[in-house]
């Protein structure tokens, strides 16, 4: 299982995505307290969320199309995230 930490510049949590990969399935998602409101700014489809949508979403983000949810992740936690559609936006990978 693989996490997926939206945060704010300043660290502060947004959304905690967990997924299995292997399974191409979002498992769970944890929005903090006072953050609903911004993590579906972020992720629109945070109420109903499917993978197919959280691998679009970052596909948009990071300005590909039809890349792997993988690939974009393991390209994230090597390199970092930025992107200009949501510049105070930040995504930490655990693993």
């Amino acid at each position: 299982m693989i996490k997926v930490i939206f945060k704010t510049p300043l660290e502060d949590k947004i959304a905690t995505i967990s997924l299995d990969l292997a399974n191409r399935k979002i498992v769970n998602i944890e929005i903090e307290k006072d953050r609903s409101r911004i993590a579906k700014l972020y992720y629109p489809h945070i109420n109903k969320p499917t993978y197919a949508s959280f691998e679009s979403l970052l596909n948009h983000y990071c300005d590909t199309e039809n890349v792997d949810l993988s690939i974009l992740l393991d390209h994230i936690e090597k390199n970092g995230f930025y992107t200009p559609y949501r510049p105070n936006l930040r995504i930490e990978i655990n693993r």
